[in-house]
Formats: structure tokens, C-alpha cells, sequence
């Protein structure tokens, strides 16, 4: 018999403009007579600085948890990741009065997340990304600078739960009527 779940987490606030994970760059270059390929990221003057940064913080997550004899979170995990732009003076001022708006522009969430799922992996708060089994994502504009940034928490999974289910669309949407 398998020991009982046990739940397991942390959460974490990094500051700083958000980078995505970009796309891959390639060049050739000769070492001596042989013709060596490589791949870059194209963006790699601001993504290098960006992953340090949540790697920095994950690290610092992770001395705690390590104070307090626990590893780097391990097993089937979720990850729910908020991503803080500064909102543009263009938007309406009902948002500016809400003080937030769903940012629906780039950059992508998927790119976005990939740059920080390794970076919490390489700050050693998580074993491995692989481990990540379900994520929530979410994107907004702030009127706060000093909210730009993310937010990242990650816990642990029941390993015998079942999923949540998924339910078929319907399309057009039924109407209750009251």
C-alpha cells in the first residue's frame, strides 16, 4: 500500500517586464575544416536576463523549502502562472478605472510559460518540467507598474485523483430558463 497524499507547494513573485520564449535562430560557422551548426534563441538579449531572474527567485523558494528539509517539488504537479503587463495609455478609460484588462496581444501565454517552467526548473524549486501535468495561464494589463511581473505557484497532485472531466461544447449554447 502507497503512502497517503501528502499536499506540497510554493508560490513565487517575480518583478520585471515578462520574456517569451522565442523562436530558434540558426547560423554555421567553421572550427578549423569542420562546418559546426547552432541554434540560438533569437531573442536572447532580453530572454537571458528574464530567466535569470525567475530562476533567481525559484532558487531563493527553494533554499526555504530546503531550510525546512524539503527537496524540490517532485511528482505530478499544476502549475498556475499570472503574467502582469504594464497597460498602454490607448486603452478605455473603464479599464483604467478597473485598474486591469485581459491582455490579448502578444506575447504568446504558451511561449511565455515555456520560458518560465524551465526557469523554475533550473532554480531547482521543481524536479522537472515534465512533471507539470496541468497549468492555468492568464494574461493581464495592470495600471500598476510595480505589479509587472508574474506570480507562479505550483503544487502538488493527488497521484491517484482522476482528472476533472472534460465536457463537450455545445454549440449554440443551451439557455436555462428561469
Amino acid at each position: 500500500m502507497s503512502a497517503p497524499y501528502q499536499f506540497d507547494g510554493a508560490q513565487i513573485r517575480v518583478v520585471g517586464l515578462p520574456v517569451q520564449q522565442g523562436s530558434k535562430g540558426a547560423r554555421a560557422r567553421m572550427v578549423g575544416t569542420k562546418l559546426i551548426a547552432e541554434l540560438f534563441d533569437t531573442n536572447a538579449g532580453t530572454l537571458k536576463p528574464w530567466r535569470r531572474n525567475v530562476a533567481g527567485v525559484a532558487r531563493l523558494a527553494a533554499q526555504q523549502r530546503a531550510a525546512r528539509n524539503l527537496g524540490p517539488l517532485d511528482g505530478p504537479l499544476h502549475c498556475a502562472i499570472v503574467f502582469r503587463f504594464p497597460m498602454p495609455q490607448s486603452r478605455p478609460k473603464a479599464d483604467f478605472v478597473r485598474g486591469w484588462c485581459w491582455k490579448v496581444s502578444v506575447p504568446d501565454a504558451d511561449k511565455l510559460t515555456r520560458a518560465c517552467f524551465d526557469s523554475i526548473t533550473s532554480g531547482g524549486l521543481i524536479h522537472d518540467d515534465a512533471r507539470i501535468v496541468s497549468f492555468t495561464v492568464v494574461k493581464v494589463e495592470t495600471v500598476n507598474d510595480h505589479e509587472v511581473g508574474c506570480s507562479i505557484q505550483v503544487h502538488t497532485i493527488d497521484p491517484n485523483g482522476a482528472p476533472p472531466p472534460v465536457r463537450p461544447l455545445e454549440f449554440p449554447p443551451k439557455r436555462e430558463i428561469p
